[in-house]
């Protein structure tokens, strides 16, 4: 059976809405959905709620909600799948109806963070000991995924900035939008300030001390050898062979092996995401020292 998307409704998106309570906010929602079609309750054969608890801190929310979602008396199915919840209930409405199971289908995801704790729910959900010291809420959060998607893709702040201007006026084509900013520019978002403390800004491939030394001793010059790195920074063939590898396999340096005589000579040398990658280490290292600079002591 065919499935579509017949109607829809929104709250107007703010950073708090504390005229209503979260119940009376998801029903403005659905009303808002059903009058665009002049559609009522009786039309609706069942209900998808989609919802993260542990932000909003009211377990089975679904429940609580009964009345004002419209499921009383209707097939109540509630999804939580984290950040994709809103994706995951259009993807469940949709084979609800496509399976003929039922006619028509009202899915309605909600959150509201000002009556919640998001950032308890969001501290505990990194792996204990791998992510979970660097999770002090949503930004820092995602500040690490953005790091590694960096390093991994080689996407610049430039591209990063595109996209987010692209949004920013998509943005504008919706009524309800929270941030209307058509004429923001890729300048602008460049100059703007980031939003994560500088320790989420710290790269962990560059940040590890004879790692960041060797890219230091890479800036500046087109290429270091293998023996001047080694004696310079104190290491023993092995080690210093190991943390080469490591910047070799991230694309923060490059790697060549010259045949002189009998031997061969190593040369190293930083790439250009290399050396952005230390630039953008220095910068937020630098915003630390300045936030302890001129603080007392005592």
């Amino acid at each position: 059976m065919r499935a579509a998307i017949v109607a829809t409704g929104q709250t107007d998106h703010v950073s708090r809405r504390l005229d209503v309570s979260m119940a009376e906010m998801a029903r403005e929602a659905v009303d808002r959905c059903l009058e665009s079609r002049n559609l009522s309750f009786d039309d609706i054969d069942a209900v998808v709620a989609g919802n993260m608890e542990m932000f909003e801190g009211i377990y089975l929310v679904d429940q609580f909600f009964v009345d004002a979602l419209g499921a009383v008396g209707k097939p109540l199915f509630k999804l939580n799948t984290g950040g994709t919840v809103g994706a995951s209930v259009a993807i469940a409405c949709y084979h609800l109806v496509a399976s003929g199971r039922y006619r028509r289908v009202l899915g309605v995801g909600f959150e509201k963070q000002s009556d919640g704790s998001t950032q308890s729910a969001i501290t505990t959900v990194g792996d204990p000991i791998w992510e979970r010291a660097i999770m002090a809420g949503a930004i820092g959060n995602f500040a690490a995924m953005a790091s590694t998607y960096i390093h991994e893709s080689g996407v610049t702040e430039e591209q990063a900035a595109k996209v987010a201007v692209k949004a920013r006026r998509n943005a504008c084509r919706n009524p309800h939008a929270h941030l209307k900013l058509p004429d923001i520019t890729v300048e602008q978002v460049l100059e703007g300030d980031y939003l994560a403390h500088p320790i989420h800004r710290l790269d962990s491939t560059v940040h590890q001390r004879v790692r960041l030394g060797i890219l230091a001793a890479c800036i500046g010059v087109a290429k270091v050898d293998f023996s001047y790195l080694k004696t310079t920074l104190g290491l023993t063939d092995g080690n210093l062979g190991q943390h080469l590898e490591t910047l070799e396999s991230a694309g923060l340096i490059a790697v060549e092996r010259v045949p002189e005589g009998r031997r061969q000579r190593t040369w190293i040398r930083a790439t250009a995401r290399g050396r952005q990658a230390l630039r953008q280490e220095i910068a937020a290292l630098r915003e630390l020292i300045d936030g302890i600079d001129g603080l007392d002591d005592g």
